[in-house]
């Protein structure tokens, strides 16, 4: 009965079924793994993708802040020296009212109020350094 050829090939069909069935499991495993790696490697690849785009977001951001810094400064030089010419003016305009002849004889304290008013004046309207930002306290 050893030598029955039925058996023999009975024993190495139901062999080759036994690993038949293996070779499926094991590739459907494989099949299975590599899914996943492909949906994490797809998760990957989006995240890399989005952290690009936050990233050049960031620096689009960045570079328009550096623009608008800079033309807020050229607005602020322009402002500074538009705001000293017009206390140039008003200093003039003052001295200008103050010289002209009183109508009646100056008291030595209206003298006084006169020279404190022009101190006042001096003070309120003085020019500006414009290239040293003034630190407010």
């Amino acid at each position: 009965m050893a030598d029955d050829p039925v058996a023999h090939a009975e024993d190495v069909i139901a062999r080759a079924d036994d690993l038949q069935d293996r070779i499926t499991e094991e590739t459907k495993r494989t099949i299975a793994n590599l899914v996943h790696f492909q949906e994490r490697s797809k998760l990957h690849t989006r995240i890399i993708l989005g952290l690009i785009i936050v990233m050049l977001c960031m620096m689009a951001v960045g570079t328009f802040a550096l623009i608008k810094i800079h033309d807020n400064a050229a607005t602020l030089q322009q402002t500074c020296e538009t705001l000293n010419q017009t206390n140039s003016n008003q200093i003039l305009l003052w001295e200008h009212i103050l010289e002209l002849p009183p109508t009646e004889a100056e008291t030595p304290e209206e003298k006084q109020q006169k020279v404190e008013f022009e101190q006042f004046i001096q003070e309120t309207f003085q020019v500006v350094n414009c290239t040293q930002p003034k630190v407010l306290p």
